[in-house]
């Protein structure tokens, strides 16, 4: 995994992971599909702060090998930081797939069960991917090994 800060403070650690070469894509058409892939991305992990999970699509539905978490994420979310996050993830479709999509994973401590805050995540998340065009297939909460849609 590479790791960049973007300075001191209240900066965000950025990881994106690629497959190895014993990669296989799986094509993730439909809901049962794409949340057990989820489930083993994101689900075995338990992580103490909160993550939100980046996974990319080609336009086929097709999982590719570049997967981004975003580390230590706040409990509420802010608009300003979610529509820069998608407008990085809409230019990346653009230049390097087009056509792509995405899905993401809410991933914290706690509870199983979905809360405001998760909630108000997913609908500002999928707010700004309909506003820079992204095809988002979904934001999952990712908690103890449980994966769901929010």
């Amino acid at each position: 995994m590479d790791d960049t800060r973007a300075g001191a403070g209240n900066a965000r650690r950025i990881g994106v992971m690629t497959a190895s070469h014993a990669f296989k894509p799986e094509r993730l058409h439909d809901e049962p599909s794409l949340t057990g892939y989820l489930h083993v991305i994101v689900g075995p992990h338990e992580m103490p702060q909160r993550c939100l999970w980046v996974l990319f699509l080609d336009a086929d539905c097709w999982s590719t090998p570049v997967v981004v978490a975003i580390d230590d994420i706040p409990r509420e979310p802010c608009p300003g930081t979610v529509d820069g996050l998608l407008g990085m993830v809409a230019s990346t479709i653009e230049s390097r797939l087009p056509g792509g999509q995405i899905a993401l994973a809410l991933e914290r401590p706690g509870s199983p069960w979905p809360r405001a805050d998760d909630v108000g995540w997913a609908r500002m998340l999928d707010d700004a991917a309909r506003r820079r065009d992204v095809v988002l297939r979904g934001t999952y909460l990712s908690v103890k090994g449980y994966v769901r849609r929010l």
